[in-house]
């Protein structure tokens, strides 16, 4: 995983795909998980501590994560129960053919 590249293949997609300021501070969010976890995938991260980092209501990270989603800069996965959502980084990078972090 080459994380600046990933970061640099983020912002040239922002530029023709953008998204909210939230939604960049989100991606950049699961980006800091990512790492810690080692780019082990999938991320399983509660919405309250997503929230908590980035100071968001529960609208505010639904509209965020929602964009992420819509414009293919992750993918979320809903678990049953009250788990916790997965999160995967859709990489543009140089990673897999399938373009997901692994």
């Amino acid at each position: 995983m080459n994380y600046l590249s990933e970061i640099n293949e983020f912002h040239k997609r922002c530029l023709y795909n953008p998204v909210s300021a939230r939604a960049i501070a989100f991606w950049f969010i699961l980006m800091h998980y990512a790492n810690s976890a080692r780019w082990h995938f999938p991320l399983v991260i509660r919405e309250s501590k997503i929230r908590g980092d980035l100071g968001l209501n529960h609208e505010q990270f639904i509209i965020a994560r929602k964009e992420l989603v819509d414009g293919e800069y992750i993918i979320h996965e809903v678990q049953s129960g009250n788990r916790p959502a997965k999160y995967r980084i859709v990489s543009r990078g140089s990673l897999t053919n399938r373009g997901e972090i692994q």
